[in-house]
């Protein structure tokens, strides 16, 4: 009996290790009607809503399928491809059992610092979690053997039983190779391998896949992996991550035959290249700081911009240290004290009513499957009151008159909405299309003036409209990616995140509603990046990375630096 309950609890130990990890997020609606589109390879389910992005999603599919198969060999069955839209964060996974299955989310990432890199982002999002499915589908040597017994048995899967630094790391690896964009030398990852290796001496292979609340926590499979990846790449050309892939799936023991593997295909050992990669990645990054920066609070793990009252007396900063619910804190500037007014349920943004209220995107379940973005008012004694239902508001800005624009989900995109009077459909002024997205607009001071974030084509940039949509002013145009716009209470700058020689930073505009404005100063030397600006009149807040998450800095504002 003992023997017979060690050989179960065998499998089903093999059978969780060798499904890829969820992350956390709805889970598809499966009732209703469905359609199903049949390409080569794919079977992309989708609903009416979303019958357009599906069929860009399988036209991206098929495009990353012939360049996979140039590496890897092909999964030995077809492939479902689900585009859902009953989740409003840009997300997707993909699992192999009972038959491989990829699930994206029908929301583009736009203006989101992690994912900034991409032209398409349907291609970004599908290239990444095919990758899995081509990695975690290879079986050779006596897997295979196997499988051809007992089918696609969820335990045989040999890839399946690596860390989750070497599959994420070759998923963002390919993700990068095969769309010239993608994470793998993106600011993000740059940062957190650069400050991990400066400031906290680097992060050991046998760290870099254990769960922990420990910054950077979830994101270093993805960062550290992929660093391995690109360096190794670098070294001995692409072919060696397909190649280390295909070894390790005839290894018997994948998880403790990773370093024999990769012995066998490169001749090295592996932790000299994991060593290395970090080692190259540290060197030279942004500047030293400047020796002015204050910092208030350390250890935040969520990139929301901190804002300024319009009297400038107080801050609103999304609290996240990763040990307890992220909580909304009110920070007061006279007495450099903070107090916690009510607990978040996540954040897609903050913003200031005229009356001195907090407005708060966060995400609600609606039912079983849908999880929607809706806004709350959170009164200085912590009351919150729900000012939506189901509406898909994210990013929302207060003007003085009590008008409020918000950056709205729609199936595949985003689009600028104004709120009046209480109405939650809204006028739209910046509108989704194919190929162009919206982030974080920004009313001027006077309420006149929405600054925002425009993608085409994943070009990140800053533009200025008025309240009919109309474009009175682009301030950006070119691949470098511009995030999170926000003026100055006074309305002299406008300030945002902008890579300078590949590391953000703040930088601004004077006088941004004349013509004659100038071009932009820059405010931060931060070493790894600066992101989220809320500026003040006479002072510069924002997140700045470090090796231990990011901090709430601030600089003067005073005159161009």
């Amino acid at each position: 009996v003992a023997e017979r309950l060690t050989i179960a609890a065998m499998l089903a130990a093999a059978f969780l290790a060798a499904l890829p990890p969820y992350r956390l997020t709805a889970q598809v609606d499966p009732t209703g009607r469905w359609r199903t589109l049949e390409t080569a390879h794919f079977d992309v389910h989708t609903r009416a809503g979303t019958r357009d992005v599906a069929l860009r999603a399988a036209g991206e599919a098929e495009a990353a399928y012939a360049e996979f198969a140039r590496f890897l060999p092909a999964p030995r069955s077809r492939i479902d491809l689900v585009v859902a839209d009953n989740s409003d964060d840009a997300n997707g996974y993909a699992t192999t059992y009972p038959r491989p299955r990829i699930v994206v989310y029908a929301l583009p990432p736009a203006g989101d610092a992690q994912l900034a890199a991409y032209d398409r982002w349907l291609r970004l999002v599908v290239t990444h979690e095919l990758a899995h499915i081509f990695h975690l589908d290879l079986a050779r040597g006596w897997w295979s053997a196997a499988r051809s017994i007992l089918g696609r048995a969820p335990f045989l899967f040999p890839n399946a039983w690596t860390p989750p630094w070497v599959r994420e790391g070759l998923a963002v690896f390919y993700e990068s190779r095969l769309t010239g964009a993608g994470r793998l030398e993106g600011a993000w990852h740059r940062a957190i391998i650069a400050a991990a290796t400066v400031e906290a001496d680097g992060m050991p292979l046998d760290e870099a896949s254990t769960s922990s609340p420990k910054w950077p926590s979830g994101l270093k499979p993805y960062a550290f992996g992929s660093r391995f990846m690109g360096a190794a790449a670098g070294r001995f050309g692409d072919s060696v991550v397909a190649r280390y892939a295909t070894e390790v799936a005839r290894r018997p023991i994948p998880y403790l035959q990773l370093a024999s593997a990769w012995r066998r295909v490169a001749g090295v050992k592996i932790g000299n290249i994991w060593d290395d990669a970090q080692d190259d990645g540290a060197p030279g990054r942004g500047g030293t700081g400047a020796p002015d920066v204050t910092t208030w609070m350390r250890g935040l793990r969520t990139v929301v911009a901190p804002r300024v009252s319009p009297d400038g007396r107080r801050i609103l900063v999304a609290f996240d240290n990763g040990r307890d619910a992220m909580r909304l804190v009110e920070f007061r500037r006279d007495s450099s004290s903070w107090r916690s007014i009510a607990r978040l349920n996540g954040a897609n943004g903050l913003a200031w009513t005229s009356d001195g209220a907090a407005i708060v995107s966060q995400l609600e379940f609606t039912d079983r499957y849908t999880m929607r973005a809706d806004l709350w008012a959170i009164s200085p004694g912590g009351r919150a009151e729900r000012l939506t239902h189901g509406a898909r508001l994210r990013e929302p800005d207060g003007a003085g008159d009590g008008t409020i624009v918000a950056v709205r989900v729609v199936p595949g995109g985003t689009e600028l909405v104004l709120l009046t009077d209480g109405r939650t459909d809204g006028q739209t002024v910046g509108r989704s299309e194919p190929g162009m997205e919206w982030a974080t607009p920004r009313f001027n001071p006077a309420g006149t003036l929405i600054a925002a974030v425009r993608v085409e084509r994943g070009w990140h940039d800053i533009v200025l409209l008025d309240r009919t949509g109309r474009l009175v002013r682009q301030l950006t145009h070119d691949s470098v990616a511009d995030l999170t716009p926000a003026f100055t209470p006074d309305g002299r700058w406008l300030v945002w995140s902008r890579e300078v020689d590949g590391v953000p930073q703040i930088v601004g505009v004077r006088g941004v509603e004349d013509s004659t404005a100038g071009d932009a100063a820059q405010f931060t030397r931060e070493r790894f990046a600066a992101w989220a600006p809320g500026p003040a009149n006479d002072t510069l807040y924002y997140l700045s990375y470090h090796a231990d998450g990011f901090r709430l800095v601030s600089v003067p504002l005073t005159g161009t630096p």
